[in-house]
């Protein structure tokens, strides 16, 4: 709740400083005293317009302060109030929420927050307003964006008035709103919405989307399939091939040499011959036998040559066959090194690694099919559960309708029709509709009704709804309303007072009288001509409070049957 606003140099204001209770708080005065000032303060606590025209006369900057305690009795720890911690929209805000569900990561988050929530007691919120330059924004005394302020401060607080800010005017609060009357449970479909979304990270994870697998797996296989048919077994093949092409390639020519070689080196050959009558001319001296015995070495040697000759003589022989497969297997194993290795060693290793890849992505292949089965179910489930959502969010619809439109009656507006638009399942889509002078056809409230009758609209919601944060700030509620009317719109309020904190700005002693709190504002005359007034707040009680309700009820503070008048209000 409030628990304490300070004011400095706001318009009129001077210096203001004010303590409330956690009931219901009224504030009236004449016309023009500056009540409305006080109202303008906490909107700029909710990162309302600093307009530099609401800096007063006493100095360059106007400042407004405002501390709320943060009390489990006064609702303000629910839902998805994220206190001091980085700023989150509201659709980010509902996402996270929606991912509360099974997830343990998520389960882990919830309890961070609450530990920070019971961490801090208190959030004081500082907003200083410049005549030249920007405005400025403190969160316990941090220097903060007013983005961050207006996320943080509208969980606390909600102004209704004209040109202020309404939580029931945002399309998140209206379907928060019909739930929380129609007990909708909603918790199956986040459930059902977190586990489909958890799946499809995890299948992402898996190898992104199927087309995109399949055409992995599709290339690898055809890869794997070309490199096992060129049936590789020796790193070295292409060395050997390429001797054996040579080899084959000059058989022609070097059968025709080997044959000749040979005939030199056999028997009767001019080389055996002439070894033969070196060795007989130099073998009958015994000082030549050292020679003697190299030139009979050599002629052995001689003669093996010349049997090796005959025979490769007889082997080799030209074989276009062959050479034709052997220039065809060097191209084959050209092509794969060029693909998939600068060496056959190289080309083996990496059939080996897609081998393991394939076994792998056909492994996940199975898995992501399981968890595609599963999507598809879990998408059936949330379908069923949207539609029963949608359902009940209609059946809802209506009843809240009838219900907030006999309650507006009574509030000064017996020919206002309230609606409920609900869009298709599972109903996320709605909408507040109003039409405040049929026929005029139905509009939403922001823009067919006017202040005072959107203070109504709003309470009459909250009543019904009681969807509200812990401080809620009417302004003009009492537009256009009296007798009957003004009772009635006192006692919704103070109803409303029951579990919320509730601040009235008011010109009705009907709604005066039922206040917990009854503060008084007024202006202040100045000393001399060349000082300015101020305005000053003072708590009523007792014959005060009675003196301020005679003057309400007839212009006229000191008149007795007013005064009798003001004391029955209060007794009753």
């Amino acid at each position: 709740m409030l628990s304490e606003l300070v004011v400095r140099n706001l318009g009129i204001i001077k210096d203001l400083s004010l303590q409330f209770n956690n009931d219901m708080t009224v504030l009236t005065g004449e016309t023009g005293a500056g009540k409305t000032l006080i109202t303008e303060a906490v909107s700029l606590l909710l990162g309302g317009r600093a307009d530099s025209v609401l800096v007063g006369p006493w100095g360059e900057e106007a400042e407004v302060e405002g501390r709320f305690v943060l009390d489990d009795s006064t609702g303000a720890l629910e839902g998805d109030f994220e206190l001091l911690s980085e700023s989150t929209s509201e659709a980010d805000s509902r996402e996270a929420n929606e991912a509360i569900s099974e997830q343990a990561s998520e389960e882990a988050n919830e309890e961070a927050k609450g530990d920070r929530a019971e961490e801090i007691s208190e959030i004081i919120i500082r907003r200083v307003v410049a005549r030249k330059g920007r405005s400025r924004a403190y969160i316990n005394g941090k220097l903060a964006a007013t983005k961050s302020l207006t996320e943080t401060a509208e969980h606390l607080v909600d102004l209704h008035g004209q040109h202020l800010h309404q939580s029931l005017l945002r399309p998140a609060s209206q379907r928060a709103a019909l739930d929380s009357f129609g007990n909708v449970e909603t918790a199956p479909l986040r459930e059902a919405r977190a586990l489909i979304k958890a799946l499809q990270s995890k299948l992402d994870t898996l190898g992104g989307d199927e087309h995109a697998r399949q055409r992995t797996l599709d290339m690898l296989r055809h890869q794997l399939d070309e490199i096992l048919a060129a049936r590789l077994s020796d790193p070295s093949e292409d060395e050997q091939l390429q001797a054996e092409e040579k080899l084959l390639s000059e058989a022609g020519e070097s059968q025709a040499a080997v044959r000749q070689a040979a005939h030199i080196t056999s028997g009767d050959g001019t080389a055996t011959t002439a070894l033969a009558e070196a060795l007989a001319l130099i073998d009958p001296y015994e000082s030549l036998a050292e020679p003697a015995t190299r030139l009979r070495r050599l002629s052995e040697e001689l003669a093996e040559a010349g049997t090796e000759l005959r025979f490769l003589s007889e082997q080799l022989e030209a074989d276009p066959l062959r050479l034709d497969e052997i220039v065809e297997r060097r191209s084959l194993l050209a092509d794969l090194r060029r693909k998939y290795g600068s060496t056959l060693a190289e080309v083996m290793e990496y059939a080996e690694r897609i081998r393991a890849e394939l076994a792998e992505m056909e492994s996940t292949e199975e898995r992501t099919a399981e968890i595609q089965a599963e999507i598809s179910e879990l998408e059936a489930r949330e379908r069923k559960i949207a539609a029963e959502v949608g359902a009940a969010r209609r059946k809802a619809a209506t009843r809240l309708a009838k219900e907030i439109t006999d309650l507006l009656s009574q509030l000064a507006m017996p020919n206002a029709s309230f609606d409920v638009e609900v869009g298709e399942d599972p109903g996320e889509d709605v909408e507040f509709l109003l039409s405040a002078n049929p026929p005029l056809p139905p509009g939403p409230l922001c823009k067919v009704v006017s202040g005072g009758e959107l203070s109504r609209v709003t309470l009459a919601i909250q009543l019904v709804c009681r969807q509200a944060p812990p401080t809620v700030v009417f302004d003009e509620v009492d537009a256009g309303v009296g007798g009957t009317a003004a009772v009635a719109v006192g006692e919704a309020l103070a109803s409303l007072a029951a579990d919320r904190q509730v601040f009235v700005v008011t010109h009705l002693p009907q709604v005066a009288a039922l206040a917990n709190q009854h503060l008084k504002v007024a202006k202040e005359q100045p000393s001399s001509s060349d000082e300015f007034g101020g305005v000053s707040v003072h708590l009523l009680e007792g014959p005060d409070r009675e003196e301020e309700l005679a003057r309400m009820l007839s212009g006229s503070p000191e008149s007795q049957t007013a005064k009798e008048h003001a004391r029955e209000l209060l007794s009753a």
